[in-house]
């Protein structure tokens, strides 16, 4: 089966292709890829883009597919910009395309960038902890849009990707999940959980060490 993909990547003024030679694992399908761009980049500035907020950005595949994205953080006082993006199938030959700069694209954003297009596979809930101050819930990225609660903590600027949460305590303090339809069967089936979490201090035992967990999670 042959396929074929037109791409139209006229008005772009910038682009700069990445790859993944570097990985040595299985491919990996409808994997959500964390890209930063900043001054490492050759030909890369946040002020070449058309939109302050970045809503020219466009990525391809090497088969020209174009692919769905959600940017994490536009940060101008580093001139960076972290992005999670979708690859249909990642492997060590995968290319990606990255482009920007079109005039016509800078109005708003594609619609694949807000409605969890780049958390397809599987995700019920997706929170990267962004600033409360705006929404008030800890927003989910996912399809399901299941936004978290927090009462007791803040947020915490120097995070691995972005901002995250600080949280201190003990045990009482903890994000709350409302009940949900996505959520609440999660204990009859297989699934996995996944979060960066930093402790300030060692726990001094494996019982400290579990509600600590409680707390984080």
């Amino acid at each position: 089966v042959l396929q074929l993909a037109i791409v139209e990547l006229s008005g772009f003024t910038h682009q700069t292709t990445l790859d993944f030679s570097g990985y040595t694992g299985s491919t990996l399908n409808d994997f959500p890829v964390l890209i930063r761009l900043d001054s490492n980049i050759p030909n890369f500035s946040l002020k070449s883009f058309k939109s302050p907020m970045a809503n020219d950005l466009r990525f391809f595949d090497n088969l020209g597919r174009e692919l769905s994205y959600e940017i994490d953080l536009v940060d101008h006082a580093k001139g960076s910009l972290a992005v999670w993006v979708e690859i249909p199938e990642m492997s060590s030959t995968t290319t990606v395309s990255v482009n920007w700069g079109k005039a016509s694209l800078a109005d708003k954003p594609p619609v694949y960038a807000d409605d969890g297009s780049a958390w397809s596979n599987g995700y019920r809930g997706v929170w990267h902890f962004r600033p409360m101050n705006e929404v008030g819930v800890l927003t989910d990225s996912s399809y399901f849009r299941n936004h978290a609660l927090d009462d007791f903590g803040f947020t915490q600027s120097d995070s691995v990707v972005g901002s995250g949460r600080s949280l201190s305590g003990g045990s009482e303090k903890f994000i709350r999940l409302p009940s949900s339809y996505s959520l609440d069967s999660l204990h009859e089936e297989s699934y996995s959980f996944s979060a960066w979490v930093r402790l300030e201090e060692e726990p001094e035992s494996v019982a400290l060490d579990s509600v600590f967990g409680i707390g984080f999670l």
